[in-house]
């Protein structure tokens, strides 16, 4: 691997999961693509269903905060001219900034900018542990209807760090941990924020999700790419599918041929072994055979 990329593992201590799975609806072409191109998303955090993804209880320093007050002053006035300071002599400027108008102005200002900054600076792949999870059946499957893509994390992780080759790049991968409380993030003016808090609030999700057991990939690339276009967002990867799980009700789609046979055909064409749910006649789980021919 590069030697520039870093790879970090969330949590040391957990096992990295051999395979995850991805679910999916054969009536979306993006999700299609995943297996007819090899396509990838990965979401801006403010794309995903969850409105309190990388939320932070966001910790700054007094002396922070006026370290930044100082220094943006004058932006800071332009862009709030309410304040009524844009005739102050040099000599009230640092009265003013001790002030707690000021103060609790400023602490705010920094607080939203920096969760917005991380709600559109990273790109997220989310997955599950379990394919035989009627819930995200239900929700992302629609279902039943879709199809839930197995992908090796090894080959993910070897296909982003060729496409991040002497790219100034990190990737972050673990399990998502589950909590009533946001995750506390210190965040110092001019300085970077430790990784161990980095890694909590990208991992971290309200207990009501926990039956997802949800395991991401993370990534901010530092360099040429275009957040902003984003053209960063649908990554193409090599030899990661292992194997594709139509819903029960797969057979229901409709526009079957321009949707279900075209994955079908991709599938067969690369040996990727396609399998069926079907629901257990006495258990609320799925059992899965393999797609007769």
């Amino acid at each position: 691997m590069d030697t520039r990329l870093k790879i970090i593992k969330v949590d040391e201590n957990e096992p990295t999961p051999e395979k995850v799975y991805k679910y999916r609806e054969f009536g979306k072409e993006y999700h299609r693509n995943m297996i007819s191109k090899n396509e990838f998303y990965f979401a801006m955090p403010m794309e995903l269903n969850d409105p309190f993804e990388f939320k932070q209880d966001v910790k700054m320093s007094a002396e922070d905060v006026r370290d930044f007050a100082s220094e943006k002053f004058k932006n800071f006035l332009d862009e709030n001219p309410g304040f009524g300071m844009l005739g102050a002599k040099e000599k009230d400027i640092f009265s003013f900034l001790l002030s707690d108008e000021i103060f609790e102005a400023v602490h705010e200002k920094l607080i939203n900018e920096h969760n917005e900054a991380c709600r559109r600076i990273y790109r997220v792949f989310s997955a599950s542990i379990e394919k035989g999870n009627t819930q995200l059946w239900g929700i992302y499957s629609n279902s039943g209807l879709g199809f839930c893509v197995e992908i090796d994390v090894v080959a993910l992780l070897e296909n982003l760090s060729k496409i991040f080759k002497g790219k100034d790049s990190w990737v972050l991968h673990g399990p998502v941990a589950y909590s009533d409380n946001f995750p506390v993030t210190h965040v110092h003016y001019n300085r970077q924020i430790p990784v161990d808090e980095i890694k909590r609030y990208m991992f971290q999700k309200s207990i009501k999700w926990i039956s997802e057991k949800e395991y991401r990939v993370v990534y901010r690339e530092i360099g040429d790419m275009n957040f902003e276009r984003g053209d960063d967002r649908q990554l193409p990867f090599d030899n990661v599918i292992t194997a594709v799980y139509f819903g029960c009700r797969y057979k229901e789609n409709d526009d079957f041929e321009n949707t279900v046979q075209p994955i079908i055909d991709a599938c067969r064409k690369r040996n990727i072994p396609i399998y069926v749910a079907h629901q257990h006649p006495r258990e609320y789980k799925l059992v899965f055979e393999p797609l007769e021919d």
